[in-house]
C-alpha cells in the first residue's frame, strides 16, 4: 500500500521544519567540518579518554573491558560512562581514517559528533512524541523546538553520557503510545524495544528509569490502548532489555565493588545543585547566575558553577504556558489536548518537586535514602518535558486553532514579558549595585569591581536582545491573527534564533588544532612508564606556578591542559597515568581510596605511596618540597603557556611483578595506608594484604618472569623457595580471576588495590585475566532479544500466509 503524506507537508517542511534545521546545522557547521571543538567541562574531563580506550580496543579486536591506560586498568565496558556498546562508537573506528593515526583530529570528530548528532535529534523525537499524544503537526514541531533549544537541553552539550538519553526519550514515549494503540503492527514493537535498547545503553542509568517510567505513564493515560497493550509493551521493555544485556551484565559486576556502589555519596553530596525558585528569574534574563566565562575568571558571585548553565526555556515558552494551562482545563475530558496536558502538568510537578532537593524535605528524604543518585536539578529533564508539552497545546490553541482565550492569554503573555524586562531594564540602569546584591548573594561590600561591572553590562545586553526576541514574537503573534500557518512558523524562528544567540555562552567552541597536537612533555617520558599528574585531581595540593582554572578562560584552561600532558591529553597518545579515576563514582572504590590517601599528605609520603603502586614519572608544576627525601631526579622543566612543568622520575618505584614473602596484614584501607607509610616498609621486597593475623617475614628470593603482559591478561612464571604472594602493578577489579597451573586462585588487594596472588612454594605460571563468562552468558541473551523481535515480525506475516493457503 502506498502511504501518502498529509496535505500541506511541503509547506509544512519548508515554513516549520527547514528553519529550525538550518539554524542548527548552521550552528554545528564547524563541528561537522572538523574544525572547531566543544570543550567545556566532561567532553574533555572525563569521556574523552574513556571512548578513546574503548575505540582502540575495538580495532585491536579485544572487547573493552579494561581501560589500561587509566588509574593502573579501571572498568570500561560496565561503566556507564564509557558508552562502550552506544551505535555512534563506530564512528571513533573511523577516526584513523578521518584524520590519520597519529593525530587526534579524527577521535576529536567523533566525539563532537555524538553532541551534534543528538542535538539535531532531539527536536524529531518531541515532534513524534507530541504527534502521538494527538497534537497537530505546527503545534507537535513547536514543541520539539522549544525542548531541543531550551536552556536545560543545550546544557546538556557539556555532559557526553547525558545528551543521548536527553534526545532519545520523547521517542521512548512516542514508542509505548503507539505500541499500545496497535496491535497489528509488530514494526512497533522492534521500534520501542530498540530505543529502550539505546536508553539503557546511552550513558545515564538515572535518565533511562525516568523514561520508563514516563512511558509506562504515558501507555497508562492512553484511552486508545488495544487488546494486550500491557503484554506488547512488557515484551518490548523485555527484549530492549535483553539486548543491551552485554552493557547490563558488566555494569552489576562492577557496581558493588565501585565507589558509588560501595561508598554511596553523603547526603550533602546528593543534595548538591537543587534547583532554587530566585532561578527563575532567568526564564526572564538567561544566564544570569552563572556564565561558564565567569567561573574562568574567578568569578563565581553566585557560588559554584551550576550544575545546568541555564534551565531558561524561551520567552515564547514562558509565554505559551498560560495558554496550553488554558486549552487543558477547556478540553474535554478525554480529547488530545486533555490527555497531553495532564500528563505534561504531572511530569513537571514530579520534576519540580525533586528538583527542589535540600529545599524540599520530603525529597530530601527520599534522595539521600541510598546516596546513589546526585544533583536533584537533573529532575528538571521532567520539568522540560512536561513544559514543553504543555507550551505545544498552547501554541495549537493560541496560533492554529485561533482559541480566543488563549491567543488573548498569550498576548498577555507577552505583554508581560515586555513590561518586566522594560523594569528589569530600568533597574539596572538606575540602581545596578542594587541589582546585583539582589540576584548575587556573593558580592563583595563596597563599590562594585570591573569585574561585576562587566557583569552588569552582560545582563543589560541580554535584556536588549530578549526585548528585541520579544518584539519578533509580537510580530509574529500579530500575524498569526490572520495567517496562523505564517505566524506560528515565524514565532518559532523568531526563538529559535534568540535562543542560539542568548544561550551562545554554554556553547562555546574552540579551533581543534591546540588539542590535537601532541604534548611535548610525552617526548621524555616512555610508552611503558606510569605517570601520576600532579596537578590533575588535586594530587599534590592546591596548582603551584602553573595558572590555575580560575586564572584562566575556560579556552585557555584546556588548551593548556592539553599542552601539559593531562590524562585525556596523554592517554590518547598511549601513555599509562595512575590514580586518574572518574569523578562519577564507578572506577573502584579502592583506586579512588589510593587517589584519596594522596591528597592530604605530605611530599614525602605522596611519594613513598607512589613507589609502592609502581609510579616512576611524576609531573608537577612546582618544586617538590625540600623535606620530600631523595629518590624523585628531575628530568627536564618545560616552559610551557600555561606556567612551568617539572617531569621528575622517582627511582626505587615498584616493579610491574614481584614475589615476596614478607606480607604486612591490614585490617582495613586506612590500616593499609598506615602500613605503606611506614619507614620499615620496602616495595620491592615486602606487600600490604588485606586481613587480621600477625605479619610475615619470609627469606628473600624468588624470581618472576612475565611471559604475557596484554591489557586484558597477565600471565607470569614464579619460582617461589615459600610460599608467597605475586604482586602486579594493576588496580585489583571484581571482573578479572586467577589461576595458578590452571587452577582458581583467590584474588586480593594488595597495597590498597593491586593485584595479590597467594602462590605456593614452587615453579608455578600465575595468570589474571577478565573472566569472559559473564559476558558471553550475556550474548546470548542479547541473541535471544534478537531472536524474539524477529519472530515478532515474522509470526504474523506466517500466519496471514497460513491463512491464505489454507483458504
Amino acid at each position: 500500500m502506498t502511504v501518502r503524506p498529509e496535505p500541506g507537508t511541503r509547506r509544512f517542511l519548508l515554513l516549520f521544519v527547514a528553519p529550525l534545521m538550518l539554524l542548527l546545522a548552521w550552528r554545528v557547521a564547524p563541528l561537522v567540518a572538523g574544525a572547531r571543538t566543544l570543550y567545556l567541562r566532561d567532553v574533555f574531563g572525563t569521556h574523552l579518554e574513556m571512548k578513546w580506550a574503548v575505540a582502540e580496543a575495538w580495532r585491536h579486536g579485544r572487547v573493552p573491558f579494561i581501560d589500561p591506560y587509566r588509574a593502573g586498568g579501571q572498568p570500561l565496558l560496565g561503566s556507564p560512562n564509557s558508552l562502550a556498546l552506544y551505535p555512534d562508537t563506530v564512528l571513533y573506528l573511523m577516526a584513523p581514517a578521518l584524520a590519520g593515526s597519529d593525530s587526534l583530529a579524527g577521535t576529536l570528530w567523533a566525539h563532537n559528533a555524538h553532541f551534534w548528532l543528538h542535538l539535531l535529534v532531539a527536536p524529531l523525537a518531541f515532534f513524534w512524541m507530541a504527534r502521538a499524544w494527538g497534537l497537530g503537526r505546527e503545534a507537535a514541531w513547536a514543541g520539539g523546538a522549544l525542548y531541543g533549544l531550551s536552556g536545560w537541553f543545550l546544557s546538556q552539550l557539556m555532559f557526553y553520557n547525558l545528551i543521548g538519553g536527553a534526545a532519545l526519550l520523547p521517542a521512548l514515549i512516542a514508542a509505548a503510545i503507539r505500541l499500545a494503540e496497535e496491535p497489528r503492527r509488530p514494526g512497533r514493537l522492534v521500534i520501542a524495544a530498540l530505543l529502550w535498547a539505546l536508553l539503557l545503553l546511552a550513558g545515564d542509568p538515572f535518565t533511562a528509569l525516568v523514561a520508563l517510567l514516563l512511558a509506562a505513564a504515558a501507555v497508562i493515560a492512553t484511552p486508545a490502548r488495544g487488546p494486550g497493550c500491557w503484554r506488547r509493551v512488557l515484551a518490548a521493555a523485555i527484549c530492549g532489555t535483553l539486548l543491551a544485556a552485554p552493557f547490563l551484565v558488566e555494569f552489576l559486576r562492577i557496581l558493588r565493588h565501585s565507589y558509588r556502589g560501595f561508598a554511596g555519596y553523603s547526603a550533602e553530596t546528593v543534595l548538591t545543585a537543587s534547583w532554587e525558585p530566585r532561578q527563575l528569574v532567568e526564564w526572564l534574563l538567561p544566564l544570569v547566575y552563572g556564565r561558564p566565562g565567569w567561573y574562568g575568571a574567578g568569578l563565581s558571585p553566585a557560588g559554584p558553577p551550576p550544575y545546568f548553565f541555564s534551565l531558561a526555556p524561551g520567552l515564547l515558552a514562558a509565554a505559551l504556558l498560560v495558554p496550553g494551562a488554558l486549552s487543558v482545563a477547556r478540553a474535554a475530558r478525554g480529547s488530545s489536548h486533555h490527555r497531553a496536558g495532564r500528563f505534561a502538568l504531572a511530569a513537571a510537578a514530579v520534576g519540580l518537586f525533586f528538583a527542589l532537593g535540600r529545599l524540599n524535605p520530603i525529597a530530601a528524604a527520599l534522595l539521600s535514602h541510598g546516596g546513589l543518585v546526585r544533583f536533584p536539578v537533573r529532575f528538571w529533564i521532567l520539568v522540560a518535558v512536561g513544559s514543553s508539552l504543555l507550551a505545544a497545546a498552547g501554541f495549537e490553541a493560541a496560533v492554529r486553532d485561533r482559541d480566543s482565550g488563549a491567543r488573548r492569554a498569550f498576548h498577555i503573555g507577552l505583554g508581560l514579558l515586555a513590561c518586566m524586562l522594560l523594569a528589569a531594564l530600568a533597574a539596572l540602569w538606575l540602581r545596578p549595585e542594587s541589582c546585583a546584591r539582589l540576584l548575587l548573594p556573593r558580592v563583595p561590600a563596597g563599590p562594585l569591581s570591573f569585574e561585576y561591572r562587566v557583569v552588569l553590562r552582560q545582563w543589560i545586553e541580554t535584556a536588549l536582545v530578549s526585548l528585541v526576541a520579544l518584539v519578533l514574537l509580537g510580530a509574529g503573534a500579530i500575524l498569526a491573527r490572520r495567517r496562523p500557518r505564517a505566524g506560528g512558523a515565524a514565532l518559532l524562528a523568531a526563538h529559535a534564533a534568540t535562543q542560539l544567540v542568548l544561550l551562545a555562552p554554554i556553547m562555546p567552541t574552540d579551533v581543534i588544532g591546540p588539542y590535537a597536537t601532541p604534548p611535548p612533555v610525552l617526548d621524555v617520558i616512555p610508552d611503558e612508564a606510569r605517570i601520576v599528574h600532579g596537578v590533575s585531581e588535586g594530587l599534590f595540593g592546591a596548582p603551584g606556578s602553573r595558572r590555575r582554572l580560575l586564572d584562566r578562560t575556560q579556552a585557555a584552561f584546556w588548551r593548556d591542559a592539553f599542552e601539559g600532558a593531562f590524562p585525556f591529553a596523554g592517554i590518547p597518545r598511549r601513555r599509562h597515568y595512575e590514580l586518574n579515576v572518574s569523578s562519577e563514582g564507578m572506577d573502584s572504590f579502592l583506586s579512588t581510596a589510593a587517589r584519596d590517601a594522596v591528597r592530604p599528605a605530605g611530599d614525602a609520603a605522596r611519594l613513598r605511596l607512589l613507589r609502592a603502586w609502581g609510579v616512576d614519572r611524576l609531573l608537577l608544576d612546582r618544586e617538590l618540597d625540600p623535606g620530600a627525601g631523595g629518590g624523585a631526579a628531575l628530568l627536564r622543566r618545560f616552559d610551557l603557556d600555561g606556567g612551568p612543568l617539572d617531569v621528575y622520575e622517582l627511582a626505587g618505584a615498584a616493579p610491574p611483578a614481584l614475589w615476596t614473602s614478607t606480607i604486612r596484614r591490614a585490617s582495613d584501607p586506612r590500616a593499609a595506608v598506615a602500613a605503606l607509610l611506614s619507614p620499615a616498609f620496602d616495595p620491592a621486597t615486602m606487600v600490604v594484604m588485606p586481613g587480621a593475623g600477625p605479619d610475615t617475614t619470609g627469606p628473600p628470593g624468588g624470581a618472576v618472569r612475565l611471559v604475557i603482559d596484554e591489557p586484558q591478561r597477565i600471565a607470569v612464571e614464579v619460582s617461589a623457595p615459600v610460599d608467597g604472594v605475586l604482586v602486579l602493578q594493576r588496580s585489583w577489579q571484581p571482573i578479572d580471576r586467577a589461576t595458578v597451573d590452571g587452577a582458581p586462585a583467590a584474588l586480593l588487594a594488595a597495597n590498597l588495590h593491586r593485584i595479590g596472588v597467594p602462590v605456593p612454594a614452587g615453579d608455578h605460571r600465575v595468570e589474571v585475566g577478565v573472566d569472559r563468562r559473564p559476558f558471553f552468558a550475556a550474548l546470548v541473551l542479547a541473541f535471544a532479544g534478537v531472536t524474539a523481535l524477529s519472530f515478532a515480525v515474522v509470526a504474523p506475516r506466517l500466519r496471514r500466509s497460513a491463512g491464505a493457503a489454507v483458504r
